[in-house]
């Protein structure tokens, strides 16, 4: 599997807001009945909050190797 992209936010308290923004924006890669812009939308509006200790070395690898899968 190639390497993609890591999309987040910082929240300034420890945790990250995760996005999964596919890499490649098909039109099939949205939930059937979904529009691009409801589907857009709904990767915005709804973040997967991941805390992550200051200078965890080991804990960002493991987030960059998961996103990866």
């Amino acid at each position: 599997m190639g390497a993609g992209n890591v999309t987040y936010s910082s929240n300034g308290n420890g945790t990250i807001n995760y996005y999964p923004v596919p890499t490649n924006w098909q039109e099939s890669s949205q939930p059937k009945g979904q529009t691009m812009k409801e589907y857009t939308e709904n990767i915005a509006n709804n973040p997967k909050v991941i805390k992550i200790d200051n200078g965890n070395d080991k804990e960002v690898e493991q987030l960059i190797k998961k996103s990866n899968t």
